[in-house]
Order: structure tokens, then C-alpha cells, then sequence
């Protein structure tokens, strides 16, 4: 199968990189014939820069030239987009459409439906844009403190929804849980054209280590993360120990907090992380309420490490209670620190989360697993298209 993937990087390299350059090896490795278009929001330097894509946001007439000449010199038989956005923008559907060839779109995030990409703000979920439509972010300067920057993006969004680009030019969406595909249908997505598929991770490492009596906290360092929940639950509880990776605008909070039961390891390395998720007793997700997959998740399944999240949101698809780990009342620290002891003080618990987690890896989140829904996925758009040219 030849397929053209294309992807808009950004500055800070974040998940939906790494998920892009993953699926770009994994098809490689199945055997099909990959060429990448990549752009990158390193490039965008300098104020005439900055302005002209700016101005692009809501239809790029660079990243519609750029993309049908892509397809005129690889004429693949699928494209694959991941994120568009800034240089790119949703230009790209409008080439694959003109000519003619099936494209398949993964949902990384809610950007298509709300400003902030993320259905939160100022450390908060809102659910403005799901009722209201993206207008309201433009006074509350979501998007990185700009009114300019705010306005073009909830044009963008405005625009496409409008014109209806996302019924008519895109054949098939990956939404990555069945929580985030319902959302976009809750808001008029075309139901038979989303489809779910998670993401993927291999582990790094095989050997088992003994487990110790801590919990572990990975990720991004911010409130949207509940890092200020997470701090004042192990506050309250000095007998449960904490681990912390990662880094972000409340690295200093962190630090400041760390003490005989919080411990602060700063980051590190993937096997490093690894090392730590073979050790720990389990993994704790404070995350607000739409976070679009936690990647950090699948990785500590992998290695038998039951997760703790919050019982409502994406997570749940991804965790099913007392089976892969357990899940907690959103923002209630009792609750939270009594499944933390839960599964320190009950060994044959842990054992039965530990298996949980492992074989619900297996079953959902190998290579080999998602190899084989890519294929499908684009093995339907593409028998669809040739239907459609038929008659």
C-alpha cells in the first residue's frame, strides 16, 4: 500500500510526534511503501513569517499547493493527516479531495471544535465551545494570551464547520477512545465516518524488578495535569510516598513541595521512565476531565503497572475498574489516596490489577494490534473510493 502521512511538528516536540514518526515506522515495518510530508512550526521565524501564517490559518493556499504536489508525485493509494495546524491547515483535505484520493484523519486533539484545544482553560474543563461555538475564546485570548491569534483560530474552526469541510472532505476520522469519538458526534461529527483506534506503545524493557511502596506520577508539570490535587493529596498523607517525573510551568511548585514523602526525579529518559514504571506500585493520573489519550498509561500497562484515574472522562475506556487498575472520585482526595492504599496494603489485589493491565496491553495496545486496524481503517476508505469512482 503506498500511503502519504502528513504532519505539522511543532516547536516543543509533544505526543502527537511521537504517535506520528510511531505509526510512520510501524507501516514501514508491515511492509508498505511510506512517504512523509512533514512541516515544521521551527520554520515560522521572523514577523513577516509569523504574520503570513498567521493570515493561512483558516485555508493555507501554500499547504494546498505543497499537498497536491505531494500526491502528484507519490499518488498514493491513502493519505494519512495527522496535525495541520498552524502551516498547513485544513487546505489539505481540499487537495486529497480534488484529487480524488481517500484521506484519513486522527482527532489528536478537540482543536477542530474548540480554541483551546484541550475543552479547558486557566487550569480548568470548559465546555463552552461544545454549546456556544469557538467565538467566546476570542475576549479570553485562549490561544497562547492573543486576541489576533484567538480570533484566526476560532475562524478557522467557524469556517470549517460552516462549509462543512469535515462531512464532505475527510472519508474516515480516528478518534483515539470511544469517550472522545462520542464527544465529536455530540457536536454533529458524521457518525459513520469516525472510527476508534488508540495509540500504541512498545516497551523499552522485559526484566522484572522488585516493586517498592511508592506511587509514581509522569508527565507534564501543569494544572490542566492536576498537579495541585496530586500535591496537596501526598500533603495530607505522609505515611504514601510520591515519585514525580516530567517538567512545566509548576516545576517549582513541585520542588518546593518535595519533602520525606515527595520526591522529585526531574526528567527522564524513556528507559529511565521504564525502569521506574517496573519498580512502582502504580501510576497516578490527575488529569482533568478531556485529556485525549494518555500515552504514559499504555506505557505503564506494558509493564504490568496498575493506573489510578479519575472516574469520569477518555480515561475510563482505557482503564476499566478493579480489572487494569482502579479509579477514584474526580477531585476527592479521600477517595484517591484510599485506592493508593488499597493497592499498596493488598498484595493479591495488586498481583490481579498487575495481570489486568498486562493483558489488556496485549489485547489493545501492541504494534501488532494497531498495524492491523491501520490497515483495515484505510483498506475501508480505499475499497469506498473505488465504489464511488465505479459508478
Amino acid at each position: 500500500m503506498k500511503i502519504l502521512v502528513i504532519h505539522n511538528s511543532y516547536k516543543v516536540r509533544g505526543g502527537e510526534d511521537s504517535v506520528f514518526e510511531n505509526e510512520v515506522a510501524l507501516l514501514r515495518d508491515g511492509g508498505h511503501e511510506v512517504t512523509e510530508l512533514r512541516v515544521s512550526n521551527d520554520s515560522v521565524r521572523g514577523f513577516f513569517s509569523k504574520i503570513f501564517v498567521a493570515v493561512s490559518t483558516v485555508f493555507s493556499i501554500h499547504g494546498y499547493i505543497k499537498t497536491l504536489k505531494a500526491i502528484d508525485k507519490v499518488r498514493p493509494d491513502v493519505v494519512h493527516v495527522h496535525n495541520y495546524f498552524p502551516i498547513l491547515s485544513p487546505s489539505v483535505f481540499y487537495a486529497c479531495k480534488i484529487k480524488g484520493v481517500p484521506v484519513v484523519h486522527t482527532l489528536h486533539n478537540f482543536r477542530a471544535i474548540c480554541p483551546t484545544a484541550l475543552l479547558q482553560f486557566n487550569g480548568k474543563v470548559t465546555e463552552r465551545s461544545l454549546t456556544e461555538g469557538p467565538w467566546w475564546a476570542v475576549r479570553k485570548r485562549v490561544y497562547r494570551g492573543s486576541l489576533v491569534g484567538t480570533f484566526l483560530l476560532s475562524s478557522m474552526i467557524s469556517f470549517h464547520k460552516k462549509v462543512g469541510t469535515w462531512t464532505k472532505c475527510v472519508d474516515r476520522f480516528i478518534a483515539l477512545t470511544d469517550f472522545n469519538k462520542q464527544l465529536y458526534l455530540n457536536v454533529g461529527w458524521p457518525k459513520d465516518k469516525v472510527v476508534v483506534k488508540p495509540n500504541f506503545t512498545t516497551p523499552v524493557l522485559k526484566r522484572k524488578k522488585a516493586r517498592k511502596p511508592y506511587a509514581l506520577f509522569v508527565g507534564r508539570l501543569s494544572e490542566e495535569k492536576g498537579i495541585p490535587f496530586l500535591l496537596s493529596a501526598f500533603d495530607d498523607s505522609n505515611e504514601l510516598k510520591l515519585k514525580v517525573i516530567g517538567a512545566g510551568p509548576l516545576e517549582q511548585l513541585v520542588k518546593s513541595k518535595t519533602s520525606n514523602n515527595i520526591e522529585y526525579l526531574g526528567e527522564l529518559s524513556r528507559l529511565q521512565v521504564a525502569e521506574k514504571m517496573m519498580e512502582a506500585s502504580c501510576l497516578v493520573i490527575t488529569s482533568l476531565r478531556y485529556e485525549p489519550f494518555g500515552m504514559v498509561i499504555i506505557e505503564a500497562m506494558s509493564y504490568g503497572l496498575p493506573v489510578l484515574i479519575p472516574s469520569e472522562g477518555s480515561m475510563e475506556g482505557i482503564v476499566p475498574n478493579d480489572e487494569a487498575g482502579l479509579h477514584y472520585m474526580a477531585g476527592n482526595r479521600g477517595s484517591f489516596l484510599a485506592c493508593i492504599r488499597r493497592l499498596l496494603d493488598d498484595n493479591v489485589m495488586f498481583e490481579k490489577l498487575s495481570t489486568g493491565a498486562k493483558k489488556k496491553y496485549q489485547e489493545k495496545y501492541t504494534a501488532e494490534v494497531n498495524l492491523a486496524m491501520l490497515e483495515s481503517i484505510y483498506a475501508s476508505v480505499i475499497s469506498t473510493d473505488r465504489v464511488k469512482l465505479s459508478k
